[in-house]
């Protein structure tokens, strides 16, 4: 086992890696076969600007998931491709105003070399009597 003195992380390129420090010198070895899940991190950042270009903003985030001003659409990272971000459009979003968002978003993707993936319909309702909300996916 290592201590924690031992250990680095190092999270640039948009990947986690973990890695040994020896001797205070700046090699590094890297650890391989000994860290079963290396954690990518989740280019929030570029989706947000994606949808900036639709004129709305990012309001929240959570976990996967990235909530829009106004809830029009949501977009959810894709842990299978890093480079995809899958859209879900709100059940109340009227057709025209979806197909206009989803062109703006598909373009604005297509110049950061990321795709947007249709994936459905959600509906957002809060729980009664808190400020908890339950998001139901639709496909």
């Amino acid at each position: 086992m290592f201590n924690s003195q031992e250990l680095f992380i190092d999270r640039s390129a948009g990947v986690c890696y973990l890695f040994i420090r020896r001797n205070n010198c700046e090699e590094y070895k890297k650890l391989s076969g000994k860290v079963q899940d290396i954690m990518e991190l989740r280019p929030l950042g570029i989706a947000k600007e994606i949808i900036e270009e639709t004129g709305l903003e990012v309001t929240y985030n959570y976990d996967d998931l990235v909530f829009v001003q106004h809830n029009p659409f949501m977009i959810q990272f894709d842990d299978d491709n890093s480079k995809s971000l899958k859209l879900f459009f709100n059940v109340d979003c009227e057709e025209d105003a979806a197909g206009k968002l989803e062109a703006q978003l598909k373009s604005a993707a297509l110049q950061r070399e990321f795709t947007i993936t249709p994936s459905g319909k959600f509906e957002m309702t809060q729980k009664q009597g808190t400020e908890e909300i339950d998001i139901k996916f639709i496909d």
